[in-house]
Parts: structure tokens; sequence; C-alpha cells
């Protein structure tokens, strides 16, 4: 039977033109060599491979993402201001929108007058402490896989707690 699959895989990559006919691609495209971890070497058409994969730097050591590439990620900032609070909304590079809002009386210390520029920083540092923690998460998927172990059922173990009394509606 076939399936779709999401994949998360850490490679390295540079640039490389396609030396054969492959598929759709001819001999002098475009394209990246890729080489995974275990040593395996493939060519990608340009196009597919930067829609694919997303560079973290060739300098970043493993598990770390940079704020080179969270700023990168983040295609566009909106402001959004009323006479309480500011909302920033951000869009990704992959059509995300992220909010983050910061009340004017969560601010203890601002000079009258720029509160709203303030709690726009603060929004914006919120949103890239969340771009961050997103990245993180899939190069961490990309290094160790996604594979889940198999659990059999006799390897569960169930307490004594009776489950009606977890249910009982009050």
């Amino acid at each position: 039977m076939t399936q779709n699959y999401i994949g998360t895989k850490l490679i390295t990559a540079w640039e490389e033109i396609a030396s054969k006919n492959t598929g759709t691609s001819k001999t002098g495209d475009p394209g990246y060599a890729v080489k995974y971890s275990d040593g395996y070497i493939s060519w990608s058409p340009k196009a597919v491979f930067e829609n694919a994969y997303l560079p973290i730097g060739p300098d970043e050591p493993t598990g770390f993402i940079g704020h080179d590439v969270v700023e990168d990620f983040i295609v566009s900032h909106e402001v959004l201001s009323t006479d309480d609070s500011v909302t920033v909304q951000a869009t990704l590079v992959n059509q995300i929108v992220i909010a983050q809002t910061v009340e004017k009386a969560s601010l203890t210390t601002f000079s009258s007058g720029d509160w709203a520029e303030v709690a726009a920083q603060r929004a914006s540092q919120l949103i890239e402490a969340e771009v961050t923690k997103h990245l993180t998460f899939l190069l961490a998927c990309a290094q160790n896989g996604i594979s889940f172990p198999q659990i059999k059922d006799e390897d569960i173990e169930f307490s004594d707690m009776d489950t009606e009394e977890i249910f009982d509606e009050e």
C-alpha cells in the first residue's frame, strides 16, 4: 500500500551542476549534491532542494539554531496597536502566521509615549523565541529521527484506579 510520509533529516549539501539526465533534470541543470548521514550522496534539482531544506549554516554547532536562521525564517512583521495593547503578527517562510500581544499594563518601565514601541519589541522577541523553539524541534527530529518505539499491549501497565471515578461528571 502506498502512503504519504513527512521526513526530516540533517544533511550536508553543496551546489552542483547535473552531470547526467535524471528524471526531469537535464545535464547542466543547477542543483545540489546531497550527502546523508550514512555517507550516501545523491543529487537534487535546485528548486526542489531549496523548497525542502532550511540552511542552518556551515559553522552552526549541531543542535543549535542561530539567530540569523530565525530572522531569515520570518518573512514579514505587521504591528497592530490599540490604546491598551500592541500585537505583532509575523509571517514565516512556510506561510504560518504567529502573533503575540503585549498589554500596556504589563510593561513596568517605559518613558511616556514610547510604550507601544517597547511593547512591539517585546512581542517580536516572543515571536523569535517561539520560532527558535519550533526550529529547534525540527532540528532535533532531523538529528534523532521520528520513529516511535513499538509498544505492545502487554507492556502497558494500568493503575488500580477506578476509571469511572476519573470520568464522573460533577
